[in-house]
């Protein structure tokens, strides 16, 4: 994967990880559990072609702020 201007980013898979379950793209994520409580997503800013960050709980599902 390439980068044009800091909009695109790759994950880097660990040894033993052979899937993304789940990503998102565009402003102000939220996430939230099977059960519609709110999950705590990491601070953004890794950089580019990390390996990522383990959850502390299952997320059902990532959407943003509707205004």
């Amino acid at each position: 994967p390439g980068e044009r201007q800091g909009i695109l980013s790759a994950q880097r898979l660990l040894r033993g990880e052979d899937a993304l379950t789940l990503a998102w793209v565009g402003t102000e994520p939220r996430a939230v559990g099977s059960d519609g409580s709110v999950r705590t997503l990491p601070e953004a800013g890794a950089k580019r072609d990390a390996s990522g960050q383990p959850l502390d709980a299952v997320v059902a599902a990532v959407g943003t702020v509707v205004r």
